[in-house]
């Protein structure tokens, strides 16, 4: 597929044909500049200063009585508009029909009509409002590469001065995108470009406001820069108050980057803040994911049998409703607690639940396989756990997951070494220290 034709830039015969749009508006504009009259002296005694603007916009449709008489003031036969008005209405009912499809859901429908509209000559609907919604579209059926160039030409050629939002809007995108495929640093760059569109007028932006913060938060922790990411995170909380669903959502990262900084007793206030809030609505899952948070937190504080308690709540009530991946995290952390606590039989006991339903091959049942490995040597059962490790291990070199093999390696090694297999130790270290070398330059790749 071309990038053309997914909506890239547009060439230069496409910017030609469409005037720069071909619309209705645009036309009326050019008449009226060209007869040297002023939106207020065209309007005089037929609408008002306002209707013409959106009209020259694009945002209103003249009715045909208005049209005839702004044909007529502008010396110009009716006809000259009709057209682009027939033009106009079909063109804005396709794009209507693709939003439409949008908001259902079926962006994979959506996508064919917005491109066939981007190849309209002219074209009377706004590009750039077509190119961001196929942008969109891709980025829901995950098409990363397609929905980036698409992203990368809009940041160049909007104004932002005349669309600031749909400016903070693009950038967002294009960040979204940039960080999904490990980008972090340009996505970073991005981000922090939008907060600045912000600064100027933050009214302007309303929920956009907390949208960016959020993402930009996400990236910061991604990366390490924990300060400025519970900084972002602080205001993004400020600024989605309004939305309980939102707010809930920014609580849960921000006492995640408290919890990573040590800050403990604040990541409580936050998670303990935002289940006050879904206390009315004990059966949505946001609450849920709340409580376990809070519940792991406190297990920080010192807190184990309080902590134990919440914490076989929320799997009851993940395993009732069906949610199996917060079941079995919530399992992981229960064994955990209990092995950091010294009662290492209740953690095995449970680390063999959670691995009787956990996906064979993922990285949940890798990450359980470790624990339980930690939990057999704690009991002298050095064979079997050098079993789950190696088992761990290749799960994780199989998903080329090079984060938890360079943790999971020196581990393995000492394994090895207690048990005198000094061949195998010798061998596990060198993959441990290739390993690391890997996962080291992708974190200078991702800034």
């Amino acid at each position: 597929m071309s990038r053309n034709r997914v909506g890239g830039r547009p060439s230069s015969a496409e910017k030609r044909t469409e005037n720069p749009t071909g619309s209705l508006g645009w036309k009326i504009r050019e008449a009226r500049k060209a007869r040297g009259l002023t939106q207020q002296l065209l309007a005089d005694g037929i609408v008002t200063v306002s209707m013409v603007s959106q009209i020259e916009s694009d945002k209103a449709m003249p009715s045909y009585r208005v049209l005839r008489a702004l044909a007529d003031r502008l010396g110009l036969p009716l006809e000259h508009f009709l057209s682009d008005v027939a033009l106009q209405t079909r063109q804005n009912a396709l794009y209507k029909l693709a939003q439409g499809k949008m908001e259902a859901g079926m962006v994979e429908e959506a996508i064919p009509i917005l491109q066939d509209l981007l190849q309209k000559s002219p074209l009377c609907v706004p590009s750039w409002k077509l190119r961001m919604d196929l942008a969109e579209c891709l980025i829901r059926t995950e098409q990363w590469e397609q929905a980036e160039g698409i992203l990368e030409g809009l940041v160049e050629e909007l104004d932002g001065q005349t669309e600031p939002c749909a400016m903070v809007r693009c950038l967002d995108r294009l960040a979204q995108v940039r960080f999904h495929l490990r980008r972090t640093s340009l996505a970073i760059y991005h981000w922090e470009k939008a907060c600045e569109w912000m600064e100027r007028d933050p009214h302007l932006f309303d929920t956009l406001c907390s949208e960016v913060y959020y993402h930009l938060g996400i990236a910061y922790a991604r990366v390490g820069r924990l300060e400025e990411a519970g900084q972002v995170l602080a205001k993004a909380f400020a600024a989605v108050q309004k939305d309980p669903v939102e707010t809930g959502k920014v609580t849960l990262h921000l006492a995640d980057v408290l919890h990573e900084m040590g800050e403990d007793r604040k990541a409580c206030q936050y998670a303990e803040r935002a289940m006050r809030l879904f206390e009315h609505v004990r059966r949505q899952k946001l609450y849920l994911d709340i409580k376990m948070r809070y519940a792991r937190y406190y297990g920080s504080l010192g807190k184990v049998a309080d902590s134990m308690y919440m914490l076989k709540e929320c799997a009851e009530e993940y395993r009732s409703a069906g949610h199996r991946a917060e079941w079995l995290d919530t399992l992981f952390h229960m064994a955990l607690l209990s092995f950091q606590n010294g009662n290492s039989a209740e953690a095995e006991a449970t680390c063999r639940q959670a691995l009787q339903f956990a996906e064979a091959g993922s990285g949940e049942e890798a990450r359980i396989l470790r624990l339980l490995a930690q939990v057999l040597l704690e009991h002298g059962d050095l064979e079997e756990a050098v079993a789950h490790l190696e088992r761990a291990v290749s799960v994780w070199q199989t998903r080329g997951d090079e984060e938890q093999l360079s943790d999971a390696y020196p581990d393995l090694v000492e394994l090895y070494r207690k048990r005198g297999d000094f061949i195998r130790a010798e061998a596990a270290l060198r993959h441990g220290l290739t390993t690391i070398r890997n996962y080291r330059q992708v974190l200078l790749e991702m800034g």
